[in-house]
């Protein structure tokens, strides 16, 4: 970028090109219009998400948190349970995160490398809300960086770029959201200057490749995993670069007929958190407001015999443990086993969406319409309550 000035049209002609640079990874020959469109959106939501956080969170010297993904900018199978915050950092300054730690059921404080696709992978410490010292009113404080503190402190390495919250909600009817602030220590009174063209235009740029190498990245991803998969199995869970050291995924496809369900039988892991969902072939997950398309383990239903069996399905089955296809006949099928002890194998099998009680267990929990509508309205409060960042 030059130190030209920056106008309106320049700005406008940058994400331009960023848009038209990722369209060819969100364009496939043969896609339906339903997944044309969520591609559109998909790239959409990439371009205003990378936008908020390099031209608004990513100074490290007054940083601030930004929500990526969420519940309008989805990437990288974004867990429907979670809120993910990321605040830019100086591994050589000293931070403050303070807050309320509200009820739900999980905070986990990374700092990392940066982002995945774009070839930052790495972790390098990791600090949990429950371990943390609380005052009696839920507040409290954590300190980034700087020399070693006893009790609320994580290290930032030399190569610590940013830190990541993921907060956890299992009970979508009742937990409440944390609110978190961060600060840069020795700040003082200053004020970060005024923008100028070159710096604006430097944003502008980040935001750009960082809009074209997610798309491109989870495209290839998504398609090597597409290619990858054995009708009538599922992948086994596991570690992934980049993501949580003790997040285990599992993921794989699904692929059904309009009078078909896909039936996915599982152990329960001797985990403190566990779910499955469901996500579209952008690497997006579905609208879990608005349909059934993910459930953790307080909103599963066991059978009689210990076991979780989750119905994938295009119609409701009446099943509780329905997850909503919202008409996408391919997706992604994935679980995530987290801080577990066991990593038990699903095993899947498809059958006609009629005979299901050919394969599922007497003891299977039924649902109404009536409460499958309320159980509906309960996901639509919560992802309205934890959107706001306060």
């Amino acid at each position: 970028m030059d130190d030209a000035p920056i106008t309106p049209e320049r700005a406008r002609d940058e994400i331009e090109r960023s848009i038209e640079g990722a369209r060819a990874d969100v364009t496939r020959p043969g896609d339906s219009p339903r997944v044309r469109a969520d591609g559109l959106a998909y790239l959409a939501g990439l371009a205003e998400v990378a936008l908020e956080q390099q031209l608004h969170g990513a100074d490290p010297a007054f940083p601030r948190f930004v929500a990526n993904p969420n519940v309008n900018a989805k990437w990288g199978a974004e867990n429907a349970d979670n809120r993910y915050l990321w605040a830019r950092v100086d591994p050589e300054a000293v931070y403050r995160v303070r807050g309320d730690r509200g009820t739900s059921f999980e905070v986990l404080f990374e700092a990392k490398q940066g982002f995945m696709q774009l070839g930052e992978p790495r972790n390098f410490a990791a600090r949990l809300a429950s371990e943390l010292a609380v005052d009696a009113d839920g507040r409290f404080e954590l300190w980034l960086g700087g020399p070693a503190r006893a009790g609320n402190w994580m290290p930032l390495d030399v190569e610590a770029q940013w830190l990541l919250v993921r907060e956890y909600f299992v009970d979508w009817a009742n937990e409440i959201p944390a609110r978190l602030t961060i600060e840069r220590l020795g700040a003082g009174t200053e004020a970060p200057a005024p923008a100028g063209p070159a710096r604006i235009a430097t944003q502008i740029e980040a935001a750009a490749a960082w809009t074209r190498g997610t798309a491109r990245f989870w495209n290839e991803w998504v398609a090597q995993l597409h290619a990858g998969h054995v009708p009538g199995q599922l992948a086994a869970a596991r570690r992934y670069e980049g993501g949580a050291d003790d997040i285990l995924y599992g993921n794989d496809w699904f692929q059904l007929g309009d009078d078909e369900a896909l039936v996915v039988d599982c152990d329960m892991p001797n985990a403190r958190y566990w779910s499955f969902q469901l996500c579209d072939t952008w690497f997006r997950s579905l609208d879990y407001a608005n349909h059934q398309t993910s459930l953790n383990a307080a909103q599963a239903r066991r059978d009689a015999d210990g076991r979780v069996r989750i119905v994938v399905a295009h119609r409701d089955p009446g099943v509780a443990n329905w997850l909503d296809t919202t008409g996408l006949l391919e997706g992604v099928f994935q679980y995530r086993f987290i801080w577990t002890r066991t990593t038990p194998q699903p095993v899947a099998q498809l059958a006609p969406l009629d005979r299901l009680r050919d394969v599922l267990p007497a003891s299977t929990h039924r649902t109404t319409a009536a409460e499958r509508r309320g159980a509906i309205a309960v996901r639509q409060r919560h992802v309205a309550r934890r959107t706001p960042l306060g």
